[in-house]
């Protein structure tokens, strides 16, 4: 006798124990209960998606880089917001706006402040990504200096 499997089931440690032909159903059914919701019900799931990406790359010790601007353009992509209009929206120069989105220029508290009222995602968590970010880079290209500035040497120098 097969075992009834509810909905727990499918979204816990239980969807490990499902058959191949159990899964795809459950894809199914959730692509299925998916394409009937409202598009604002759609977008709403999708930005909270974003938002908690963005937690998690600030947690994650990967060393990819995904710059703030990249999840930008993802919340504009689902809002249907075009750039051009987010730009003069927020009083950016269309070229640095350009140049944000693809990691080029640096958010700003001003542009963080603003970008952060209209998605209601705190401020600091896209400065904490162009910080992280920064970090990155910089241990990239400081292997010379590395050795240089230790306290062993600082006390040396005296």
């Amino acid at each position: 006798m097969k075992q009834k499997i509810g909905f727990d089931h499918l979204i816990g440690e239980e969807n490990k124990k499902l058959s191949k032909e159990e899964l795809k159903l459950y894809q199914r059914i959730v692509q299925s209960h998916s394409a009937e919701q409202p598009i604002e019900i759609k977008r709403s799931i999708e930005h909270i998606n974003i938002s908690l990406q963005m937690q998690s790359y600030l947690e994650s010790d990967n060393s990819d880089v995904t710059t703030a601007g990249a999840f930008l353009e993802r919340l504009l992509k689902i809002y249907e917001i075009k750039k051009s209009q987010f730009a003069e929206f927020i009083d950016i120069e269309r070229t640095n706006f350009y140049a944000l989105l693809k990691g080029r220029r640096k958010f700003n508290i001003s542009i963080a402040t603003k970008v952060g009222e209209i998605f209601k995602i705190d401020p600091e968590l896209w400065l904490f990504i162009e910080a992280k970010n920064e970090m990155k880079e910089y241990k990239c290209e400081k292997s010379s200096n590395a050795r240089k500035y230790t306290l062993a040497n600082l006390l040396n120098e005296r």
